[in-house]
């Protein structure tokens, strides 16, 4: 089980003097009751201190290098820590993770009704099937249960699930056209009309998706974790802060 970054972590530089212990200012993400870490926690005199002298033979490559023998550490540090937990979103991204999950839980219900009543029409009309809009409807519909299978997923696919919504609802709306087609059971005729609404219902969550409100994500970093100084120096954490 993975070990994350709370308040009170150590962390320190190789080619530094002693360590440090990192600042966490702000999070909307608490571990054991203390505030997490995440992967852009790493800002120099915000959230990491200097690490006293630098020893690195490299010192002098850093635009913020100090001149004279003795090297004082200038935290030029990268902009993210590495190695992060990208299954593990940060709530600062809660105003995404709420509608996501939402429309997660909406687009398998709709795609598993649909195919599900699809295929009973298929059978109770004992009509031949039409292949290519299944082989499409079997496509997106395996894109898009893939991508839902969690938020994070569904984050990293975004566009695609849009694409697939586009296109499951297209050739869904066809093949209920095509099981429609001399059809005079009403029963039949109104399971149809249906499937047709759920399938318009699917075409509203790519509207949801497209409006979600614009965040950068952020990530749980763990004992793994690294940072990089532009000095020469790795920075590892010695102790995770938690208890």
């Amino acid at each position: 089980m993975a070990e994350y970054i709370t308040e009170g972590a150590v962390l320190r530089c190789d080619q530094g003097q002693y360590a440090t212990e990192l600042k966490i200012l702000s999070s909307r993400m608490c571990i054991g009751g203390k505030l997490a870490a995440n992967h852009k926690d790493c800002v120099p005199m915000k959230n990491i201190f200097p690490f006293g002298l630098c020893s690195s033979r490299t010192y002098g490559y850093s635009a913020k290098a100090k001149e004279g023998q003795e090297h004082p550490c200038v935290l030029d540090l990268m902009e993210q820590y590495y190695l992060p937990d990208k299954s593990q979103v940060m709530s600062e991204a809660i105003e995404q993770i709420i509608p996501l999950e939402a429309c997660i839980k909406r687009i398998r219900e709709i795609i598993g009704y649909s195919v599900n009543e699809m295929t009973k029409i298929q059978h109770l009309r004992i009509k031949q099937m039409n292949y290519r809009f299944s082989d499409e409807i079997a496509k997106h519909y395996a894109v898009l249960w893939k991508a839902t299978d969690n938020v994070f997923t569904m984050r990293e696919s975004l566009s695609e699930v849009k694409s697939s919504i586009t296109a499951f609802y297209n050739v869904g709306i066809q093949n209920c056209t095509y099981l429609a087609e001399g059809n005079e059971d009403i029963i039949i005729a109104g399971q149809i009309v249906e499937i047709m609404e759920k399938l318009k219902e699917l075409a509203n969550q790519k509207a949801v998706l497209s409006g979600l409100p614009k965040v950068e994500a952020s990530y749980l970093i763990t004992m793994e974790s690294f940072g990089i100084c532009r000095c020469g120096g790795i920075l590892k954490f010695e102790m995770s802060g938690q208890i």
